[in-house]
């Protein structure tokens, strides 16, 4: 199977979906606290396995920059990024890169939600919801193929290699024997 066709089986095995109105109607039901659901109302109940994986690579993220919390960056290299780049905004002369490592902890509409990290840290478009004891997932954003750019992203946080190695075309070397 191609890492593609696992993918796309790996959705269909782990994610079942659900309309964002019942997810809303039960969690306000248990009293849960109030959360910041995705937009467009995408979501799925996903497994624990997948769920608790998914929770231990989240972070939470903030609505201003001025909530990040500086002491819960491990990275010494990131803390000192983020600490500039926030310096640099109440300034008023944050640069891009400084913009593209705030954004990766601040989101106003998602401020309070937990966002899925992917294998290298860095956030996705997805965020995970414990509510009693049940997991769900939810994605921001709508019309992009999921496929590409986010399942595939989780599927190698996971860790999964439910995929044969994909090989290449053998090459015809410059002196005519074949090259691997």
């Amino acid at each position: 199977m191609t890492k593609k066709e696992a993918i796309e089986e790996f959705v269909e095995r782990n994610f079942s979906g659900l309309p964002l109105d019942w997810v809303q109607a039960v969690s306000e039901a248990k009293g849960a606290e109030i959360y910041a659901w995705p937009m467009w109302g995408t979501m799925w109940i996903v497994d624990e396995y997948t769920g608790t994986r998914f929770m231990e690579h989240s972070r939470r993220m903030v609505g201003e920059a001025d909530e990040i919390d500086l002491d819960s960056i491990e990275d010494k290299k990131e803390r000192k990024e983020v600490k500039t780049a926030i310096d640099d905004l109440k300034k008023e002369s944050v640069a891009w890169g400084g913009v593209a490592i705030l954004e990766q902890y601040v989101d106003e509409e998602m401020a309070g939600a937990d966002c899925i990290l992917d294998k290298n840290g860095a956030t996705t478009a997805a965020y995970i919801y414990e509510i009693d004891g049940t997991y769900v997932m939810g994605v921001h954003g709508a019309g992009w193929n999921f496929y590409d750019g986010l399942w595939d992203m989780l599927y190698d946080l996971l860790g999964y290699e439910w995929h044969e190695a994909e090989q290449l075309p053998e090459q015809p070397a410059s002196d005519g024997s074949i090259a691997v």
